[in-house]
């Protein structure tokens, strides 16, 4: 177990070295418009204890909000943004685990060199504490001396001095307790094979290493290599994800991950071949008693093929439970990937590509806002949501081999060891509705069902369309989805079980809720993983794994290629992985 351990921090360290090279590359250093009497832009980032923060991104956003410039700053909270044309601009700063920060109707003039310095502010920072007192001349006096008081005067968190000897005693309505036990070091490792998803054909080999320390913190590292992809003579893809969870205050705990993405046999516009990306995702959760629950981060994320595109991505949520059996949710999200805390528990995602569309690299984007109110009463768990989504581009799947002019044409990227695609489509709006249910089977399975109501695109085209005369014709319609799934555990087998079957009009290319945290992928899906019992020939934590997504292959269009050949485009192509895991 010690080269175990070794070969673990050695990814790791290079998986931080790779991030933080991206940040204060030369090259990242600033994205800007090119003119006559130009001005620079330089300040400091810093926290509101004035310690600088390395890795913010620094953008100036003209008065529609459309970013002209950008940068990164440096280990010293440094930035600097030159080559800015005169004008009135919004400069504002974006971290991990921050609240951005901003500084509105910013004048450059030409040939100025302005200096704006930003502080950026956590979730923890918005609560005071302030001296403990009473509510009304009456009421007996609190022998607490700080009280964090909510707006309605209540208190939520209350400290002391002990005998005047500096120790603070905490009290809080909040459950305590650890995630997980301490002290627990679990590994697996797995090898599967997957034959037509995106960025993940061919034979991989994964590691996945999870480690509780003794004082609650975690560490995580996944590592996955591909093997050899004929006939494409093209050097294996890598995917490294290590992270770290540790002990905040208010009773919660924050989470980071940094992520690095190589895939050389991805191709862009003008035959380009590779994508490299870094991503840090970032979130903490504070818990205030038991009526409030505040979950809060971003992802940092930069992705290269043939040019640099960066965006940060923030969101925040925020649970309220004003009965024991009652809760209401308000989030707001800018990524699928990334609504809560708990999406870092999904080391796993899609893989990030980026799009050359005008000579300029863009990626997804959106904007999510959504209010949902669930109630439980015995085994069964209600809940509505409404929800509005401003999408500007949508990730498109396809599966054929497209011809070199196609991929040349833009916003599009390719995968010929897999013959799929991805495509970026036009901007649409979807606003909408859920209503869901969960009833708990036995012990070990629970049965879901959800019906939702909103917009989704679909193609106004003939089969015999080309591929950009398909995407260009793309509009949105409101239609209808349904979705019944069965989740959990086998009893006396052991067998782990997801199958789900959502139901939507075969022509729509987008699903009805994109930020479903729960969504289930189009049509007909299953996942199993069964353990393996050969008595005296296989130790305990073998496992078969088989992940199946689209097995009717239901709601491909078709389109023809340039050359004449059929290719087709579907919400969630059918896609076969199936491999062995082994855990100790």
């Amino acid at each position: 177990m010690k080269g175990f351990y070794q070969v673990r921090n050695r990814l790791a360290y290079a998986t931080v070295l790779f991030a933080a090279l991206g940040i204060i590359a030369p090259e990242m250093a600033a994205q800007s418009l090119s003119g006559e009497h130009e001005s620079m832009l330089t300040g400091i980032v810093r926290d509101a204890t004035g310690a600088p923060q390395m890795g913010a991104l620094v953008q100036v956003l003209a008065h529609d909000a459309r970013p002209i410039a950008a940068g990164l700053t440096d280990l010293r909270g440094h930035y600097r943004i030159p080559n800015i044309r005169p004008g009135s601009y919004t400069i504002r700063a974006t971290a991990a685990l921050f609240l951005p920060a901003e500084r509105a109707h910013m004048n450059i003039r030409p040939g100025s060199r302005s200096i704006v310095d930003l502080t950026l502010t956590t979730l923890a920072n918005l609560s005071g504490w302030l001296p403990a007192q009473r509510r009304s001349a009456g009421e007996p006096g609190d022998d607490w001396m700080w009280t964090l008081r909510s707006s309605a005067n209540r208190p939520i968190l209350r400290a002391v001095s002990d005998d005047g000897k500096g120790q603070i005693a905490i009290s809080s309505s909040g459950r305590e307790g650890r995630r997980g036990s301490s002290g627990l070091t679990q590994a697996r490792l797995a090898v599967t094979s997957d034959d037509s998803g995106f960025g993940h054909g061919g034979m991989h080999q994964t590691l996945l290493l999870d480690r509780i320390q003794t004082d609650g913190s975690t560490q995580m590292l996944r590592a996955d290599l591909s093997g050899s992809r004929t006939p494409y003579p093209v050097a294996p893809s890598v995917d490294v994800t290590t992270g770290f969870e540790s002990r905040i205050c208010f009773n919660g705990y924050a989470r980071t991950l940094l992520t690095y993405h190589s895939h050389p046999e991805l191709v862009g516009r003008h035959g380009t071949m590779g994508l490299q990306a870094a991503t840090i995702r970032s979130a903490q959760r504070m818990q205030l008693g038991d009526t409030l629950m505040i979950d809060a981060g971003s992802m940092l994320r930069e992705i290269n093929m043939a040019g640099n595109s960066v965006s940060m991505l923030p969101f925040v949520r925020v649970s309220v439970r004003p009965a024991s059996h009652v809760v209401l949710t308000y989030g707001y999200a800018t990524s699928e990937e990334l609504q809560s805390l708990d999406d870092l528990d999904r080391v796993q995602g899609e893989l990030p590509v980026a799009f050359s569309v005008d000579g300029k690299l863009r990626s997804q984007s959106a904007s999510h806002q959504e209010l949902a109110l669930a109630g439980n009463a015995g085994h069964t768990v209600m809940e509505i949501a409404l929800y509005r989504d401003n999408i500007d581009g949508a990730r498109i799947a396809g599966t054929g081999v497209l011809t070199p002019e196609e991929i040349a044409a833009g916003g599009i990227v390719a995968d010929p060891t897999t013959q799929s695609f991805r495509a970026l489509s036009n901007a649409f709006r979807s606003e909408g509705y859920r209503v869901g249910m969960k009833q708990q089977l036995t012990p070990a399975l629970t049965l879901s069902a959800r019906y939702e109501v909103g917009s989704a695109l679909s193609a106004d085209t003939g089969s015999h369309a080309d591929v950009h005369t398909v995407l260009a014709s793309l509009k949105s319609h409101r239609v209808q989805a349904a979705t019944v799934s069965l989740h959990g555990r086998v009893l006396k087998t052991g067998t782990r079980i997801r199958t789900s079957y959502r139901w939507q009009p075969e022509g729509t290319l987008t699903a009805v809720d994109a930020f479903d945290a729960y969504g289930d992928p189009a049509y007909f899906s299953v996942h199993l993983r069964q353990p393996l019992r050969i008595a005296r020939i296989l130790p305990n934590g073998f496992e078969a794994v088989v992940d199946v997504t689209n097995l009717l292959a239901q709601g491909y269009q078709p389109f023809v290629s340039s050359d004449g050949r059929t290719l087709y485009f579907a919400q969630a192509p059918k896609v076969l992985q199936a491999g062995l895991s082994f855990t100790f």
